[in-house]
């Protein structure tokens, strides 16, 4: 079986990503949130006033579904972090732990 290895540093980089990805589906949320747009500025356009008409709730759910993937996304980071902290942690103490085998330690 291949050896595992953790490399931090790209650790953090992805969590950085994944963060700004959050931020980004955030900013979706707001923005689909302040759309003053409304069926009537679409018109009467025959067969398409309908779909014209459900453009508020799209939105609405466009938003939604943007919200719940920003806090996933927040906390996929969140413990992305908490890995990379903790992997640097046992490292440490498994380095000290050899450095100090048969020290009486």
């Amino acid at each position: 079986m291949a050896k595992f290895h953790i490399e931090p540093d790209q650790v953090k980089k992805v969590a950085n990503d994944v963060s700004t990805m959050s931020t980004s589906f955030k900013e979706i949320k707001t923005y689909t949130a302040q759309s003053q747009l409304t069926p009537a500025h679409f018109g009467k356009i025959p067969g398409l006033s309908e779909a014209a008409g459900a453009y508020v709730a799209k939105m609405q759910a466009l938003g939604d579904s943007a919200a719940k993937g920003s806090t996933f996304l927040g906390g996929f980071a969140e413990r992305l972090n908490t890995s990379v902290t903790l992997h640097s942690e046992n490292e440490q103490e498994n380095a000290w732990g050899v450095t100090n085998a048969g020290k009486g330690a």
